[in-house]
């Protein structure tokens, strides 16, 4: 066994450290050879059906994301289609130029007026024709 040696910094830990060191060796010795740890801890009854609840929870989140999953991917191919605030604009300016285009087309008063103009011109070519 090995002497305590002093110094001038206060006594020398070896000893201290090589009986921790055996105590160690000691215990995982017992351990590997029992097959088990120290003494029962009843706090680990409840650590333990903690754990299990936990297991059991993760092993429902799985089953919800793996039925989860095959939705996403479904969503995520409808929105590559889905139309975007650029496509709309675009809409929006070809609409523009429809309606000006339809508000330079002639009403039905003014094709009245066309009709009423060529019959009064053709019935007055009429009359003065010889």
């Amino acid at each position: 066994m090995m002497e305590p040696v002093r110094n001038d910094d206060g006594p020398d830990t070896r000893l201290l450290v090589k009986i921790a060191q055996d105590a160690a060796a000691k215990a995982v010795a017992e351990a590997l050879v029992t097959g088990g740890g120290g003494p029962h801890d009843p706090g680990m009854d409840a650590l333990i059906r903690r754990v299990d609840q936990l297991e059991g929870d993760v092993k429902g989140i799985k089953g919800t994301l793996e039925r989860l999953e095959p939705m996403i991917v479904r969503i995520d191919e409808r929105l590559k289609v889905v139309t975007t605030k650029d496509d709309l604009g675009k809409v929006s300016e070809r609409v523009a130029k429809i309606e000006g285009a339809v508000e330079r087309l002639p009403t039905t008063l003014h094709l009245l007026g066309f009709v009423l103009a060529v019959l009064g011109l053709a019935g007055l070519a009429k009359y003065f024709s010889p």
